[in-house]
């Protein structure tokens, strides 16, 4: 509150200052000596106007200068940035135990490439491979291609190159390049327990290293 009650008073005696040699130059017109010739009507009206000009000036600092103090009461100058309205998990999938560590909304649609540890092999009908990926913290990715890559086991660390995708029913197919019925063995059950999540579009799958399961 000093601060801004410094800056006020130092606008203050800045606007008193104008205004008092308007007054003044007022006065002056008001108080000729009668044998010098009077001021026209026109500088008499343009000192009226100035002043006037300086009143409205003086009315609008007072304005700005109380919006200056509720912000500084506040303890910040600037407003807080909004919430995202989104709701979603930020890139490094959000708070321990959500999401897949380095995939976030903001690369649906894009190409990426993790290691990870495969976590399940999801029963499918051998067109293609489908699996659960671990990345160590969070929770497990679907990893599903319509490419059959040699059989994979629990345990296995191996780096996946694909498109990040959320799961859908009705988008599956473009997807992942398979149907859902002609890949998995229980369609139906994968996507009433993935719905709506991200996971793994693969166009590649390299194994460095076999699991011991």
């Amino acid at each position: 509150m000093v601060q801004h009650d410094g800056r006020r008073a130092r606008r203050r005696r800045g606007l008193t200052a104008l205004a008092a040699a308007v007054l003044a130059l007022t006065g002056v017109a008001g108080c000729t000596d009668p044998a010098e010739p009077a001021p026209s009507a026109g500088t008499t009206e343009g000192l009226a106007d100035l002043r006037d000009r300086v009143d409205t000036l003086e009315g609008r600092v007072d304005t700005l200068e109380d919006r200056v103090a509720t912000l500084e009461d506040s303890g910040s100058s600037t407003p807080a940035a909004p919430a995202d309205p989104s709701g979603e998990a930020p890139a490094d999938g959000g708070p321990p135990g959500e999401g897949f560590p380095g995939i976030g909304e903001d690369l649906v649609g894009r190409t990426t490439s993790v290691r990870a540890v495969v976590a399940e092999v999801i029963p499918s009908t051998g067109v293609g491979t489908a699996f659960r990926a671990d990345g160590g913290t969070g929770d497990p990715i679907a990893v599903l291609s319509a490419v059959p890559f040699p059989e994979l086991d629990r345990g296995d660390v191996v780096e996946v190159s694909g498109t990040v995708v959320r799961v859908r029913p009705d988008t599956f197919e473009a997807d992942f390049g398979v149907a859902a019925d002609a890949l998995l063995e229980e369609p139906d059950a994968f996507l009433a327990a993935a719905g709506g999540d991200l996971a793994l579009s693969a166009d590649r799958i390299d194994v460095f290293g076999e699991g011991g399961d």
